[in-house]
């Protein structure tokens, strides 16, 4: 039993249990088939909400994950499964042109009849699927037009819920006439009228809705070379149609990148880099646009030589990308990320924990970091990770991605101007803290999430020089006693000759001076936690965890 066949039966099974009268509306011979389109199903407009939890729960217990739920004219579901399956789920509660009616659900399960393990709708029902295809589409394709004639021959049309003339102009390719037929039959008929009120206020909300959330999804690609667009839009095929794409650069078009979002496309805003400054650049630009849900946009960092990773701003976490198999792995993050929201087994989070993390330049903090973003939720504790170099920001997070190239360390500053305007500086970050304490990292802890920030106000007493401190150490005493307070300090530490061997911007001297200033740092009662960087990164992030208090 392939992949699509056990998610197909899970859901049967699931409506069946709830006792939901549905059936297959189309492709009923084969449903089952590997490779075949999405799946259409009918249910009545009652009984809606509860056939959307019914087949949640039951792709669920089979292994599979809902990632999206999207109002079009019908409820579109999309399961995914790790290994690249997608499958899409329409369900239809009518057949309509925009809000003219055709056929409505009562009708169209009247018939419906068990053809093996699948329940059918009636051959009546393909007719005005069809017909809407025409109507929507504006042609008739010859597909189609075959279809509806060998359906005519066998006198399905006689006796069917649509007018034969309906269906001739459909055959005939009279869109037009057809269009007109439709609103004249639905207007002449005034037990229509509460129907296409109600369809209209349903469309204008449902507009109104995918504004405010658009269900597609946005991607920000800073890569080295392009991305391979043909086999990841057949991967996603199911989630994000390639005839809704658009993928751009820089100079993009706003309004074709609104609309993808709107209908539910994909998004892909690639930028190819060859210089490595153009990648540090990169490294702390927000991904996606303000019309992007949050929780829909990406960024993928690909620097030559440093590996490829993915990352999701709205919980901090990040997917490796192997390059051979690049296509299969984005769209698995991709996916993984956007099923998070619809997980009904999340348990209610912790209180939070707001960590610093400190250590010298080749102490593997950004490595950490990264790994801890990469890690599984069930393994961290956290349901969102919140990393930030130097201060919170303003956006969600950042990423602790690969450097592409080396930072150069910045010249000491002397003298009286200097000492002034450093003092002033370190007042300002001070002030930046508290803020950004109230408005950032205080509401994510009480969400229960993690918020680690590589080095914070620390760094002042660490390293003054990389800030251009200069002034006088009461300051910084001062400083000290009034700064925001972490949960915990993470002291990443190694010895000398392990920090030499993976970054040689530090002396053996500055080592000794920082390596001191580490054992000096003012705790004022924080708790600190002391991990030997020398390790394995595995032993090293799982000490940080123990650290954190969610293992």
């Amino acid at each position: 039993m392939n992949d699509r066949e056990t998610l197909l039966r899970a859901v049967f099974t699931g409506l069946e249990r709830e006792q939901l009268l549905y059936c297959v509306s189309r492709n009923t011979a084969a449903v089952f088939e590997e490779g075949s389109s999405d799946v259409d199903l009918l249910i009545q407009p009652r009984d809606l909400e509860q056939a959307f939890v019914a087949s949640r729960d039951g792709a669920v217990a089979a292994g599979f994950l809902l990632i999206s739920r999207t109002r079009f004219a019908n409820l579109s579901l999309v399961f995914w499964k790790p290994g690249g399956f997608f499958m899409r789920i329409d369900f239809e509660t009518e057949i309509r042109w925009r809000i003219w009616p055709l056929l409505g659900a009562s009708t169209m399960l009247k018939d419906c009849a068990r053809v093996g393990d699948v329940l059918c709708a009636s051959e009546a029902v393909e007719v005005a699927i069809l017909v809407a295809k025409a109507l929507w589409s504006g042609k008739m394709t010859d597909r189609y037009r075959k279809r509806l004639e060998c359906l005519t021959a066998n006198g399905t049309t006689l006796n069917g819920p649509l007018p034969l003339p309906l269906v001739g102009k459909a055959i005939g390719g009279r869109i037009g006439a057809l269009r007109r037929t439709v609103i004249g039959m639905a207007l002449a008929s005034p037990q229509a009228w509460p129907a296409l009120l109600r369809n209209l206020f349903h469309d204008l909300g449902r507009a109104i809705g995918r504004v405010l959330h658009p269900p597609g999804v946005y991607l920000a690609a800073h890569v080295s070379e392009a991305l391979p667009r043909q086999e990841l839009e057949e991967r996603m095929e199911m989630a994000f149609p390639p005839a809704k794409a658009v993928w751009g650069n820089d100079d993009s078009g706003l309004k074709d990148t609104a609309k993808a979002l709107f209908r539910g496309g994909l998004v892909v805003q690639e930028m190819i880099h060859d210089q490595p400054l153009a990648f540090h650049k990169a490294r702390s630009r927000n991904p996606g646009i303000w019309m992007a849900k949050n929780s829909h946009r990406f960024q993928l960092m690909a620097a030559p030589g440093c590996g490829c990773f993915l990352g999701h701003p709205a919980t901090g976490r990040m997917w490796p990308i192997d390059a051979k198999g690049k296509a299969l792995d984005l769209a698995d993050g991709i996916a993984q990320a956007m099923a998070r929201a619809w997980d009904g087994s999340k348990p209610r989070a912790r209180t939070g924990v707001f960590a610093v993390l400190v250590g010298l330049d080749g102490s593997g903090k950004t490595t950490f970091a990264r790994n801890l973003c990469c890690a599984q939720g069930n393994k961290t504790g956290f349901g969102v990770i919140r990393y930030f170099h130097w201060l919170p920001k303003w956006r969600g997070a950042e990423f602790p991605w690969p450097a592409a190239m080396e930072t150069p360390r910045k010249s000491p500053k002397s003298g009286n101007v200097a000492s002034v305007v450093s003092v002033m500086r370190l007042g300002y970050h001070l002030l930046l803290a508290w803020w950004r304490n109230r408005l950032v990292t205080a509401p994510a802890v009480r969400r229960g999430e993690l918020v680690l920030v590589d080095r914070f106000l620390y760094n002042y007493w660490l390293d003054p020089v990389s800030l251009k401190y200069s002034g006088p150490a009461w300051c910084l005493q001062i400083a000290s006693m009034c700064m925001p307070k972490p949960d915990l300090i993470l002291s990443l530490e190694a010895d000398v000759d392990t920090i030499l061997s993976r970054k040689n911007e530090l002396t053996r001297e500055e080592i000794a001076i920082q390596s001191e200033r580490l054992q000096r740092l003012p705790l004022h009662g924080t708790r600190r936690v002391v991990i030997n960087a020398a390790q394995d990164p595995e032993r090293v992030l799982d000490d940080a965890i123990r650290a954190l208090g969610r293992s």
